[in-house]
């Protein structure tokens, strides 16, 4: 529960995730550290992202790899871990959608069928990353 007069952000609220769209972006890893946690990502591009090119034959979007960093935070909690992966025709697996990823006062939570991550206090950004395929 959120507390009163808590400000609550969506993702795309949040400074450098306005051109992506989460939603039906697709989750390759989440790798947890005491430093920092990392979330690998086949993610969609907004039309007006810089990198924007349109989608390859046979996508809906135009996808590209990045990676969501967490520095900084004082807790982490992973939980209601759920093994759903799947393979797609380029043999790459995947985790499925980020489905809720919202900050709330200190609080960055996010959830998809995969599992729900809660981290406390810290920076998050998103930047593309070499794209493998």
């Amino acid at each position: 529960m959120v507390p009163e007069n808590t400000e609550v952000m969506e993702y795309y609220e949040l400074a450098g995730f306005e051109e992506f769209y989460l939603e039906d972006s697709y989750v390759l890893d989440l790798s947890i550290g005491l430093a920092e946690t990392r979330i690998r990502l086949e993610v969609v591009l907004r039309e007006n992202h810089p990198d924007y090119a349109p989608p390859r034959e046979g996508e809906q979007y135009c996808y590209r790899q990045a990676e969501i960093r967490f520095l900084g935070y004082t807790q982490v909690t992973l939980s209601n871990i759920q093994d759903i992966s799947t393979t797609d025709l380029d043999g790459e697996t995947d985790f499925g959608n980020i489905d809720i990823f919202r900050r709330s006062g200190e609080e960055y939570f996010l959830s998809g069928d995969w599992g729900d991550l809660s981290i406390r206090d810290g920076e998050v950004g998103i930047s593309l990353v070499e794209d493998s395929r």
